[in-house]
């Protein structure tokens, strides 16, 4: 009021609407503006139309006729009039029947229906109101009262229509923001009840619009939330509290009874006297599953750096100690407080801190071990290993600790452990190898002897001497097994024995194998049966000379083991791509209870007290040299009835040997006569094993035979009489044999002259060393005479 009085136009409340804004400042932008507003004129006199008509059109007016009152509604929608001005008397209906006509059509409800007629009675003009008109003008009245009447009412008209169709175009956005959104959009009266229910609360909640309209809210809130939810919003509607302009987040339940997570806001509006609450509703449940699961994986994750056995840090880009776990405070004894904020080299000793650029790229995602410093001052070995990793857009750095202390302190004994065997495998070794040169070169002397005696024609021994020689022999042979036996089991467990795995002919192998144990078979009178098929070879993968070790092992044991006049039965059996050889006997067999140490060395299962000649290391290393050569080995046993050993080994079907299979039996005397005309130099400190080579020389050929007894000595005996072959031992008082050889070598021996090691070091890298420089051949003491002479004559082909 006291801005109309003071002179303004206008006043408008804040908040401002803006449309509404605008539309006022159109209003009165165009006030002294002659408008062009359209009347409808519906009147069966034409003369009169035309009159209004022409009254109209002078003040700007776009006027249509009609005389048809029935016609008029077809117009209506075409021409769209800000005014109309109704006849009251009409043929086939009266003006008030089609003003009630027009009202019953929303689109038409605003424009003002101006009745004409000339009788303007009390009855007529509460019968215009009642139809829907606006006013009732006399036909008779003054023009001036007419127009202006029209004016006004048009000018209302448009403005009706302008807000009119505001609210339309409003209505027809928020339907459309209603309908598109994800969001429930719900509008409840004072009372609670539902009276708008958009289509993103029908696939939120499952209902159906039809379904809820004039329900209470309560429909979808679970039972346990209802009573907090009647008390919030008779707050909400007696105003006991302010809407919040922050969203609650709650629960909700869909039409199949589950629970729904949501989050929502209320909103307040009047229609006219009336409030209405409009609530947004947003469906959480997805995103409270992530926020769970990212909550549980964080939960983890703390729990793990809490309980992780490493030390776990992590760095600022300035190198500052951001977080450090229990662990980590555990390792280093400071504090959280203490460390939280420090540098990095905090846990560095003071003479490395200067080294400790944990930022370099070199060291990044690269484990290494350094000094770590305890708060105490005392060092410790660290492993520290650095990632970078990228937080909020800014670069740290993890840092996972170790404390490797009691690995160290693990890997020293280890790798002192780790010397220790070494040194005592290199003890051992020694120990063989004295070992073996100690008693070889005694044995050669007895066994050498004894040979020479037994052989001896011209002077030969009584039966009794006969006898005892050949207990001293026997003796000195098993003596060498025993020490052959236990430098082969060392070479096998030290893994120094080469396996050369080839293609096999086993029948052939076989079938030289039994040819060689024949002098057993006669000795302990023992029957063989051989059912070996010759017509059929067998081909297998392993190694020929292993092979045949392993089969004379067995073959060995069935014949000392069996009973006199028992039989060894040799007998094959296939299985796929398997082949088995069997060797049966039909001893005594094995006690049960002394099966678990069969293959146990040194012994020899009872054995021992008996007159049967063995060491207990035969099955033992038969069953390592089957496995090294992929196969397998076991027993079929009956006690008091004799047992069957068998070895398993690949099956070639069609393979094609390269080779003759190697005879690894003990060689036989030699019937290839030695040429006369040639000379051995025998260099030999000892002078018993230079008398035992003499005698075997002399006795069984016709060599020209010469000594020496020091390195020189032979180095200048050498040279001077070029012998065709030099038997060189290695442990000389002067220099070793190999020496020998290289100074032989140096000064020109005669590349005819073979020179052939006669030595007591049996060990493995004895034999290879000497075969690697060249040497013709390498004999070990004791010396077999057989294997010496074909050894002599091979060379000299």
């Amino acid at each position: 009021m006291e801005a109309v009085r003071s002179g303004g136009n206008g006043y408008i409340v804040k908040p401002v609407n803006i449309l509404e804004l605008v539309e006022i400042l159109d209003k009165h932008v165009h006030k002294n503006s002659k408008p062009n507003f359209r009347a409808l004129i519906i009147d069966d006199d034409q003369a009169v139309s035309s009159l209004y008509e022409n009254i109209l059109q002078r003040h700007n007016f776009n006027c249509k006729l009609v005389s048809e009152p029935l016609a008029a509604f077809a117009v209506l929608e075409s021409f769209q009039p800000d005014i109309i001005l109704l006849d009251i008397h009409m043929p086939n209906c009266n003006g008030f029947e089609v003003a009630d006509v027009i009202r019953q059509d929303n689109r038409f409800t605003h424009i003002p229906i101006l009745f004409l007629s000339a009788d303007n009675s009390e009855e007529c003009e509460i019968a215009a109101l009642k139809a829907g008109g606006n006013c009732l003008l006399d036909k008779n009245a003054n023009k001036e009262s007419f127009i202006t009447n029209v004016i006004s009412q048009s000018q209302r008209s448009r403005e009706l229509h302008a807000v009119i169709d505001r609210l339309r175009k409003d209505e027809l956005r928020f339907q459309a923001v209603s309908h598109s959104t994800l969001d429930a959009i719900i509008t409840l009266n004072k009372d609670g009840l539902i009276i708008l229910w958009n289509e993103g609360a029908e696939n939120i909640f499952g209902y159906q619009s039809l379904e809820v309209i004039g329900q209470s809210i309560e429909i979808i809130i679970p039972e346990q939330h209802r009573e907090q939810h009647r008390k919030g919003f008779h707050n909400l509607v007696f105003k006991k509290n302010d809407l919040s302009k922050k969203s609650i987040e709650s629960q909700a339940q869909h039409k199949d009874g589950s629970l729904i997570s949501i989050e929502l806001s209320y909103s307040e509006w009047l229609s006219g006297n009336e409030r209405f609450f409009t609530s947004i509703i947003g469906d959480t449940t997805q995103r409270k599953k992530i926020e769970n699961e990212l909550l549980q994986q964080q939960e983890n994750l703390k729990a793990i750096v809490a309980n992780s056995a490493e030390g776990i840090i992590t760095i600022d880009e300035k190198g500052l100690v951001e977080m450090a776990n229990p662990k980590a405070l555990e390792i280093s004894a400071y504090s959280v407080d203490e460390l939280i904020g420090q540098n990095i080299s905090i846990l560095m000793p003071e003479s490395v801190k200067h080294q400790s650029e944990i930022f370099a790229p070199i060291i990044i995602n690269k484990a290494r071990e350094i000094q770590g410093a305890r708060k105490d001052g005392s060092h410790f070995p660290m492993e520290l290993n650095v990632s970078p990793m990228s937080i909020g857009g800014k670069k740290k750095f993890v840092g996972i600790l170790h404390d490797i202390t009691e690995r160290k302190n693990a890997l020293e004994t280890i790798t002192l452990a780790k010397w220790e065997a070494e040194q005592a495998n290199k003890a051992k070794s020694s120990f063989l190898s004295s070992m073996s040169h100690e008693l070889r070169t005694p044995l050669n002397a007895v066994l050498g002897f004894s040979q020479l005696l037994q052989e001896d024609q011209e002077n030969p021994l009584n039966d009794d001497q006969s006898d005892s020689l050949d207990h001293i022999y026997t003796a000195g042979r098993h003596l060498l097994n025993l020490i052959d036996e236990v430098l082969d089991l060392s070479k096998i467990e030290s893994g120094n024995v080469n396996i050369n795995i080839e293609s096999v002919n086993l029948t052939t192998l076989i079938t030289q194998t039994l040819k060689s144990i024949s002098p057993q078979l006669t000795k302990y009178q023992i029957n063989l049966e051989n059912q070996i098929p010759n017509e059929q070879e067998f081909f297998v993968t392993a190694d020929s000379f292993r092979l045949n070790q392993v089969l004379s092992n067995l073959l060995s044991n069935a014949i000392k083991y069996n009973k006199k006049q028992g039989i060894v039965s040799v007998f094959l059996s296939t299985n796929e791509n398997k082949i088995r050889i069997h060797i049966k006997d039909t001893g005594l067999g094995i006690p049960e209870d002394m099966m678990k140490d069969l293959f146990t060395p040194f012994n020899r299962l009872g054995a021992a007290q008996s007159e049967i000649e063995g060491t207990g290391i035969g099955l033992t290393i038969t069953k390592m040299l089957i496995e090294m050569m992929g196969g397998s080995i076991g027993v079929n046993n009956i006690p008091g009835k004799g047992c069957t050993f068998w070895v398993e080994l690949e099956l070639e079907q069609a393979s094609i040997p390269n080779n003759e299979v190697k005879n690894s039996a003990a060689h036989q005397k030699t019937d290839t006569p030695l040429t006369s005309a040639r000379s051995i130099l025998y260099i030999e400190d000892n002078a018993t094993n230079r008398l035992l080579m003499k005698k075997i020389i002399s006795s069984r050929s016709s060599f020209q035979y010469s000594e020496a007894i020091t390195g020189s000595a032979g180095i200048e005996a050498a040279l001077k009489t070029k012998p065709d072959v030099i038997l060189l031992d290695i442990n000389l008082p002067d220099m070793d044999g190999y020496e020998v050889y290289q100074q032989l070598q140096k000064n020109g021996l005669d590349k005819d002259t073979k020179v052939i090691i006669i030595s007591a070091n049996a060990m493995p890298t004895d034999i290879a060393k000497g075969k690697n420089i060249g040497l013709s051949d390498y004999i070990t003491k004791p010396i077999d005479q057989n294997l010496l002479l074909d050894t002599i004559n091979r060379a000299l082909r």
